[in-house]
C-alpha cells in the first residue's frame, strides 16, 4: 500500500525511523554515547539518509509530540526533504501505528520501545544510544558514530532476525510489561501518550488516597528492597 501511495519501487526495502520527543530526558539511561540529545540524533540521522537509495525511508512521529507541543516541528523538516527526495517520506497521520510492522524492514531508533517491538516480530532494529534492553542480544548496537553511519548505509542488506534472537525480544517485554508490573495504589492507571481528562483523572486519586494504606502498598515494599540492595 505505501509504496503505491509514495510511488515506490516495491523491490526496496523500507526503513523506519522513530523520532523521540524533543524534550524527553537527556539521560535516561546513563550518559549519551553519540550525541547531545534527541534533536541532534534525529537531525543527523534526517541528514545521513538523504542519499541513501538503496532503501525506502519513513519518518515516523512520536506520539506524544502532539500533546508536548514543542516549538521545533520535524514534520516541517521531513516535508522540505520529501521536495527533494523521492526515497524520504513522512508516515500520514491518518495511518494507524501498528499497520508499520507491515512494511517496516528495519527499525531505526535512538532508544525508544520500537527498538525491541520490532526485533519481536523479526524485525532488526538499530538503537543509537544506551537504552534499558541494550545488550540483551536482538538489537543492532553501533558504538560510534562511523558505525551508526554504515549501518544506515547498508540497511538495505540487514536480514531479518532468527528465532533466538525474536524470542529473546519477546520474552525482555513478557518480563518488562507483565511479569514485573505493579500497581501503584497512590495513582489511578492512564496512558501518558494520550489526553487524559484531568479532572476525572484527579478525582480518581484522591479516591486512591482514600483507600491508600502504606503497609500493604506493593510498590513501597520493592522500593525498600531497592534501597537495601542499593539497586540502580
Amino acid at each position: 500500500i505505501l509504496c503505491k501511495i509514495f510511488n515506490w519501487d516495491k523491490k526496496k526495502g523500507i526503513a523506519t525511523i522513530f523520532l523521540h520527543i524533543q524534550i524527553d530526558g537527556n539521560y535516561k539511561h546513563g550518559r549519551k554515547n553519540m550525541f547531545l540529545d534527541n534533536y541532534s540524533w534525529a537531525k543527523y540521522t534526517l541528514e545521513t539518509i538523504r542519499k541513501l537509495k538503496n532503501i525506502n525511508w519513513i519518518i515516523k512521529e512520536h506520539p506524544h509530540e502532539h500533546y508536548c507541543n514543542t516549538k521545533f516541528k520535524f514534520s516541517s523538516l521531513v516535508k522540505n526533504l520529501e521536495k527533494k527526495y523521492d526515497h524520504i517520506r513522512w508516515y500520514p497521520e491518518n495511518f494507524s501505528p501498528a499497520s508499520l510492522i507491515k512494511f517496516t524492514d528495519v527499525a531505526i531508533t535512538s532508544h525508544g520501545t520500537a527498538g525491541v517491538e520490532y526485533p519481536s516480530f523479526g524485525i532488526p532494529s538499530v538503537i543509537a544510544e544506551k537504552s534499558r534492553y541494550t545488550g540483551l542480544g536482538f538489537t543492532l548496537e553501533p558504538k560510534n558514530r562511523i558505525e551508526y553511519k554504515n549501518l544506515l548505509k547498508r540497511a538495505h542488506q540487514i536480514n531479518k532476525l532468527n528465532k533466538q534472537k525474536t524470542e529473546k525480544a519477546k520474552i525482555y517485554l513478557f518480563i518488562r510489561n507483565i511479569l514485573v508490573r505493579n500497581k501503584l495504589s497512590m495513582v489511578p492507571p492512564f496512558d501518558p501518550s494520550r489526553k487524559i481528562d484531568e479532572n476525572y483523572f484527579w478525582y480518581q486519586s484522591i479516591q486512591c488516597l482514600k483507600k491508600f494504606n502504606i503497609n500493604n502498598d506493593q510498590f513501597i515494599k520493592m522500593f525498600k528492597n531497592q534501597l537495601q540492595l542499593k539497586q540502580r
